[in-house]
């Protein structure tokens, strides 16, 4: 796991985050939820995993959690975590990160 590019993953959803309209919406089967604070969540619970060394699974956390909301990424921000994973991405992470786009 290469901890930067984790960090710098993050760090691409909270920018990412900014960009979104306050009134812009995901649904999922539990509920509407505003996409920004979903996302100020996500980064939140991962910057907390990481500050006790868990990178792998705050990334993993992340990736599933975007896809559950859904949101996009762009190929930029995919492959960013595919480098952060580095040779122990597993094919279900290959998987996850294909249903991002």
């Amino acid at each position: 796991m290469n901890k930067t590019l984790c960090d710098e993953f993050i760090s691409q959803i909270e920018n990412l985050s900014k960009t979104i309209r306050s009134d812009d919406l995901v649904r999922n089967r539990f509920g509407t939820y505003s996409k920004v604070h979903v996302l100020e969540h996500l980064v939140l619970q991962a910057r907390r995993l990481i500050e006790y060394g868990e990178y792998a699974i705050a990334l993993e956390n992340m990736l599933s959690n975007l896809d559950e909301v859904p949101i996009t990424l762009d190929e930029k921000t995919i492959n960013l975590a595919r480098q952060a994973f580095g040779e122990k991405i597993t094919e279900e992470t290959k998987l996850l990160l294909e249903s991002l786009k």
